[in-house]
């Protein structure tokens, strides 16, 4: 599940990620004490990423946790949707957080370089 892929993301230990996701979609279908953990992980190890999602309170609230080793900004509510992908130097994991969790890694860094370009054209057009 969920923890296979933030494990994986601790083991690879890459020095910043990037990710697009619907929040509040995805921590329907995660443990509070788990993402607590990992994230604590996360910022021992000095990972750093860089995080697209949707406006909403909660997400206005992360965004000024500057502790947290991350930036965030918001997409145009038009491309809401649910699922998100991480992104970074030779991964893309794509996961749905419709009904139930499921991932898809994609161990390629022709495609994660990829992926990471389309993330950077979007980074660089959205607001705040």
């Amino acid at each position: 599940g969920y923890l296979s892929v933030y494990n994986g993301i601790l083991e690879d230990k890459p020095k910043d990620f990037a990710l697009i996701i619907n929040y509040s979609a995805f921590v329907k279908l995660i443990d509070e004490r788990d993402e607590r953990e990992w994230v604590q992980k996360r910022i021992k190890l000095g990972i750093q990423f860089r995080w697209l999602d949707f406006d909403s309170e909660e997400m206005r609230r992360e965004r000024d946790k500057k502790e947290m080793l991350r930036e965030i900004k918001f997409l145009p509510d038009e491309f809401r949707c649910s699922g998100g992908v991480f992104m970074y130097k030779h991964k893309l994991i794509f996961l749905s957080t419709d009904e139930e969790f499921m991932a898809i890694v994609i161990e390629n860094e022709e495609f994660a370089l990829l992926g990471l370009m389309i993330f950077e054209m979007r980074w660089r057009f959205v607001g705040k």
